[in-house]
């Protein structure tokens, strides 16, 4: 059993099947493009929630209402509720991250502000029966995952970090997927080594 593609451009995998029509979705980093998330609105009806504090994606996103189903949300998915300082990339590349050392913004001229912040466990405390949760926040991911207790949503789509954050390594991306793969989770790898779609056992 092979997940399906979603999207044109920044492309991701879940399993369409397993996503209920009208269920909701929340996708934390959405750079300049959506359409694996408008993928599922067009497709099964869902309601997404789109999560990025980024000034380049508020330009983009912050008048969406006129998209059905989709609102946007101008915050950091983090480790705390406290604000967090960003450091985004002034050149185009639609690269922010909490973390200074990211490889696209060592080089490039960037900006820093303060964001507020949302934690995992009340952004899902907030958003019930979630059926697909993509996470894409440059290097946050870590942890996150670190200070999570456990996750019960169908489907989760993250990206780490390891290759552009001088912080962390594929020690510390395996050591997150065992623990994801604790909460009763099987692993697709995307094929690139550092985006997986986890997928409840109990569902294939």
């Amino acid at each position: 059993m092979k997940p399906d593609t979603i999207g044109n451009k920044d492309t991701k995998l879940c399993f369409k099947h397993l996503i209920p029509h009208n269920s909701l979705v929340i996708s934390a980093g959405l750079g300049a493009d959506i359409s694996a998330e408008t993928n599922l609105i067009a497709e099964k009806g869902c309601m997404v929630v789109g999560i990025d504090p980024c000034i380049l994606t508020n330009q983009i996103f912050r008048g969406t209402k006129m998209l059905q189903n989709f609102m946007y949300l101008r915050y950091a998915l983090s480790s705390s509720e406290n604000d967090v300082i960003m450091t985004e990339s002034t050149d185009g590349e639609w690269i922010a991250s909490t973390d200074p050392s990211h490889c696209s913004l060592t080089n490039n001229q960037t900006a820093k502000y303060k964001a507020p912040s949302l934690t995992l466990t009340n952004l899902l405390s907030t958003f019930k029966k979630v059926s697909y949760l993509k996470i894409d926040i440059e290097g946050g991911e870590y942890d996150i995952i670190r200070q999570t207790e456990n996750i019960d949503v169908p489907q989760l789509s993250i990206e780490f970090h390891d290759f552009a954050i001088p912080t962390f390594n594929k020690g510390d991306t395996k050591e997150c997927i065992k623990k994801i793969e604790s909460w009763g989770y099987k692993t697709f790898d995307y094929g690139d080594g550092c985006e997986f779609l986890f997928v409840k056992k109990n569902l294939l």
